[in-house]
């Protein structure tokens, strides 16, 4: 709070004073989830529902954490969520949609928009248990070779 006083103290009028005092009430922006994969998750029923993604060494990511370089959106949404992974390396990952066990096992309809390395699908999904896996993204290193003439 002193710190807080001081700056406050050294601007050159009540004008710029209130301006500052403004703009420190403002929420920061939450970071946008983006990297080469993005996994965006919305459904509708209400409930809170969570992306998981199962990498190739079997580590699971969400947002609870699991590897370095994830970011996590609207994990608390009863709507949406959004996952994303900085970097891919090569294998197979698992995506997952899974739901607080001992909730409700009403059917819950969605759609998980994937992009990975720029390209780009929409996996609709039913959720009628605790964990469906969505789909299956699948990372290759491919070489093509071309003459020059």
């Amino acid at each position: 709070a002193n710190d807080a006083e001081l700056v406050l103290a050294a601007l050159p009028d009540n004008a710029a004073r209130a301006a500052a005092e403004k703009a420190g009430m403002v929420a920061p922006p939450a970071p946008a989830a983006a990297g080469e994969l993005v996994a965006d998750a919305r459904w509708s029923g209400g409930a809170d529902l969570d992306i998981s993604l199962v990498t190739p060494d079997g580590t699971r990511v969400s947002w609870m954490g699991g590897r370095d370089g994830t970011s996590v959106t609207d994990a608390t949404a009863t709507d949406r969520e959004k996952l994303a992974l900085r970097t891919l390396k090569r294998g197979n990952y698992l995506i997952e949609v899974s739901r607080i066990a001992g909730t409700s096992t009403a059917p819950i309809r969605g759609t998980l928009d994937i992009t990975a390395l720029g390209e780009r699908r929409a996996l609709p999904f039913e959720l009628a248990g605790d964990r469906v896996v969505v789909g299956r993204i699948s990372i290759a290193l491919e070489a093509h070779l071309e003459p020059a003439w």
